[in-house]
């Protein structure tokens, strides 16, 4: 029922990724939203779920943590930013935690990576 997604169009906010966006399929006037500076823009957003809560139940399904990287365009610094997800308005206050990575990573740079892990081509 609910989504965490970036750049919601219909929100109004910023240019292009500059924004993130809760967002309720059932009831839109729950949507929620956070935009960054101008010069700002997030990366694909992680969600991680809170100790002890069950995330496929739809009474905890907002019981996580979003965590996306922050690129900024002025200053070459990129930030992790923590959002607590849960609840109502609380996505709206911004993160919980903002710190900035000791290197500059580009804008949408991601990836997974599984020690041992490798796949053969051909």
């Amino acid at each position: 029922r609910k989504k965490v997604d970036v750049n919601p169009k219909t929100s109004g906010l910023g240019g292009p990724v500059a924004a993130v966006a809760k967002i309720d399929s059932e009831d839109t006037t729950n949507n929620q939203y956070f935009s960054f500076e101008p010069y700002e823009f997030p990366g694909e957003a992680i969600l991680v779920p809170k100790a002890g809560k069950n995330v496929s139940l739809p009474s905890e399904e907002d019981a996580c943590y979003m965590l996306v990287l922050v690129t900024n365009g002025k200053d070459l610094t990129t930030d992790v930013a923590i959002f607590d997800v849960e609840g109502d308005q609380a996505f709206e206050n911004g993160p919980i935690l903002r710190f900035p990575l000791p290197v500059f990573t580009p804008h949408l740079l991601h990836g997974s990576f599984a020690e041992g892990v490798t796949f053969e081509f051909g």
